[in-house]
């Protein structure tokens, strides 16, 4: 991607599109020198469940919107195609 800037441009490398977190994961982990096994790995993952708190901070309706928005949010293991059977979710309730 070029970038005009200052009447001079600027090449920015593009990133590439996630394919899902597994096969590039074990590609750096493999370049890093660390054997890793994708059929034998864990992965751990963390997820929030949010409660409007009484009082909140937040106005009421942005709060709300918040908490709503969070919860249509793709998880992070459908997110990064982690198999269900490998993978552990560890969660916290919080108020806002």
């Amino acid at each position: 991607m070029t970038i005009p800037h200052e009447g001079a441009e600027k090449s920015i490398p593009e990133k590439p599109k996630s394919q899902g977190g597994q096969p590039g994961l074990f590609s750096l982990a493999s370049g890093q020198g660390l054997d890793l096994n994708p059929e034998t790995a864990s992965f751990y993952i963390g997820r929030e469940n949010l409660i409007l708190a009484d009082p909140s901070s937040m106005a009421r309706w942005r709060a709300n919107l918040f908490i709503f928005m969070s919860r249509n949010a793709a998880d992070a293991a459908s997110f990064f195609n982690l198999p269900a059977d490998q993978t552990i979710e560890v969660g916290v309730q919080l108020e806002i």
